[in-house]
């Protein structure tokens, strides 16, 4: 029992927990990976739709275009990009408010994620030969699929490719994307209520609160709900500096450790 209690308080009390609570109020967040990718957003003043950046890498473009959300700038719950998996050391900062925002679409649920795990169960209960063809495709696959097999986790993204052209493979595939679009409708919050949601018990673990947002049309860093920017704080030193050159007067450099005022 103890055990179980320790487990409960790890996923409600982690690093997500502890970033998320500096700062105070609730907030959602875009994430990014690479140092050019966010200088370059603080320069054009705004985050552009994919189809307006040349050469852009989508993580999960398959399922993305499957349920016609793929081109959207994704909105997270908090710092949960900054400390789950992919552990990204920059994030763009916004007001819950932007959830108002008619082209914004709020879930309570990981939607691609649900897509691709709800599947793989699926094929796992169904038609397992289905996961052991998978396996044959690539080392990387053969783990991921075994870590379904043997644990019930599953780092999906890392195998979309493989993914990919095992469902186009499947028979019942347009019936299954058909039930994929009810369940994103079923899981899509009123804009009215998405903040709501989104300030209940913000401090959570991710796997607990289940949040995402996607926004149809650029997001501009010139508006009230842009709050500012977070970035590690071992990139502080270097970045600040160039940071304050964009940043209008009032917005904030939070680095897990300081907030700073520009």
């Amino acid at each position: 029992m103890k055990k179980r209690v320790n487990l409960v308080k790890k996923l409600e009390y982690g690093p997500h927990y502890k970033l998320s609570k500096k700062f105070k109020i609730p907030v959602v967040t875009h994430a990014v990976e690479k140092e050019e990718t966010f200088l370059s957003i603080l320069k054009e003043g705004k985050i552009l739709l994919p189809s307006k950046i040349e050469k852009v890498k989508k993580m999960t473009p398959y399922m993305e275009k499957a349920l016609g959300i793929h081109n959207c700038v994704y909105l997270g719950l908090g710092f949960i990009y900054n400390t789950s998996h992919q552990k990204w050391p920059y994030s763009f900062i916004f007001r819950k408010s932007i959830l108002r925002k008619p082209y914004v679409t709020t879930f309570n649920c990981y939607l691609i994620s649900k897509a691709w795990m709800r599947f793989l169960k699926k094929m796992r209960e169904e038609d397992i030969s289905f996961l052991h063809d998978i396996q044959k495709k690539s080392p990387k696959a053969r783990q991921v699929i075994q870590d379904l097999l043997d644990k019930n986790i599953c780092n999906w993204w890392e195998i979309e490719p493989e993914l990919i052209k095992a469902f186009n493979r499947y028979k019942y595939k347009n019936q299954y994307i058909g039930k994929l679009k009810k369940t994103r409708d079923k899981a899509t919050l009123s804009n009215a209520y998405a903040p709501h949601y989104l300030a209940k018990d913000h401090l959570l673990h991710p796997n607990i609160k289940k949040f995402e947002a996607v926004s149809r049309k650029s997001v501009s860093l010139n508006s009230r709900d842009f709050l500012g920017v977070y970035i590690e704080e071992s990139k502080a030193e270097k970045l600040i500096p160039v940071i304050k050159q964009y940043l209008s007067k009032g917005k904030l450099i939070y680095t897990g450790k300081r907030i700073i005022k520009t």
